[in-house]
């Protein structure tokens, strides 16, 4: 049987754009499709993608939804919903959780509601400059996205200073930070700096600097090795510590 080709169209609403995708949605349609809805939601902010026609090749393609819209910066400037009362994608969003970052809804009149809430998880991700100016800007990147999610003070404080540590370990010991994922919660906020470098790195034995202050101001911390680096990571809870 030969695949159907993904189409998409989009329309133009008072109070959100509709992107409707029909077909089959392999490995390239969803690198187009990346495109499609960034340039949308950020042109616009508030997208409603039809989905109930859309058949993907494999539960990885459906990932497309939440990775644009971590890089389009997420709530509350930009959002999405998925619409389509049942279906192929519907049921693996749910499955794999997916459906905490980007709701879905039967209709577009819910649709439309649900647009106007934060999802249960909001991430924002983000591309960094080589070089020293990186932690610089990722201190700023975390005050605007703890501002955007209205986080107390305190945590915003204690993110400023891990996300800065995390950058700066990154540009002093490997080839430099690669792009920094901020995701909240109902848990908290987890700050994670991604690098080039597989090598683990060493805590140090006192809290008075590097990553001895991000131990000492995290509530749990890690380290998720990829096969061109690793990421590192903290979560910071919201209650006080």
């Amino acid at each position: 049987m030969r695949a159907e080709e993904l189409t998409v169209r989009v329309e133009d609403g008072p109070d959100a754009r509709m992107v409707v995708c029909t077909g089959e949605l392999t490995v390239a349609g969803a690198s187009s499709l990346h495109r499609v809805l960034r340039k949308h939601l950020l042109d616009r902010g508030r997208l409603l993608v039809d989905v109930a026609a859309l058949r993907p090749t494999s539960a990885a393609q459906t990932t497309v939804f939440a990775t644009v819209l971590a890089r389009a910066g997420g709530w509350p400037h930009a959002r999405m919903v998925l619409v389509a009362p049942d279906g192929p994608v519907v049921r693996v969003m749910r499955l794999a959780g997916h459906d905490r970052e980007v709701p879905l809804a039967a209709d577009r009149a819910a649709a439309l509601v649900r647009l106007d809430s934060p999802p249960d998880r909001v991430r924002r991700t983000t591309e960094l400059p080589q070089g020293s100016h990186a932690p610089g800007f990722v201190r700023e990147l975390v005050r605007l996205a703890c501002d955007d999610w209205e986080l107390p003070d305190e945590l915003r404080d204690r993110a400023v200073v891990v996300a800065d540590e995390l950058t700066s370990n990154a540009v002093r010991h490997t080839s430099g930070a690669g792009e920094l994922v901020l995701t909240v919660d109902a848990r908290g906020l987890r700050v994670a700096v991604r690098d080039g470098s597989p090598t683990l790195p060493t805590l140090p034995a006192g809290p008075a600097r590097g990553l001895g202050v991000v131990a000492a101001l995290s509530d749990a911390q890690g380290v998720t090795p990829h096969r061109d680096g690793k990421t590192m990571w903290v979560l910071l809870r919201r209650s006080a510590r």
